[in-house]
């Protein structure tokens, strides 16, 4: 006779009610570290709801509260990844932009000096080793 052994009182409502009773079940639930989730109770607002006792507090959270938190999290990130792929290709780079502008218009001057017999070849890998 092998009888299935009935699920612990606590389980069942847990999952009748979606509630997650520890930071192992949210982790689990989110596919991610206990750390890692903690991070994010800290850093982006995971609603973690918590029970305070005496010496230590104990945490749950709701499965649809996750959920939504989850969905916000996404549509907060696509705007912001959009507009760095935009800023991106459109060349948004600044710093960058006037290192490449500068060092054009020294090697612009440098060449034809060197054409000329001006600069020798160790004075011209100097200047293009300290422009590099």
């Amino acid at each position: 006779m092998n009888e299935a052994v009935p699920p612990h009182h606590d389980e069942v409502i847990s999952e009748s009610s979606g509630r997650l009773e520890s930071w192992k079940e949210i982790a689990a639930y989110l596919r991610r570290g206990v750390r890692t989730v903690q991070r994010w109770e800290r850093t982006e607002s995971l609603p973690v709801h918590r029970h305070h006792h005496d010496k230590r507090g104990t945490v749950y959270a709701f499965r649809h509260e996750i959920d939504i938190w989850l969905e916000n999290r996404k549509e907060a990130a696509a705007p912001a990844a959009e507009d760095d792929r935009v800023s991106a290709s459109a060349g948004h780079r600044p710093a960058f932009d006037a290192i490449v502008e500068w060092m054009s218009a020294a090697l612009q001057r440098i060449i034809p000096a060197y054409r000329k017999k001006r600069l020798s070849v160790r004075m011209t890998g100097w200047i293009l080793l300290v422009l590099i």
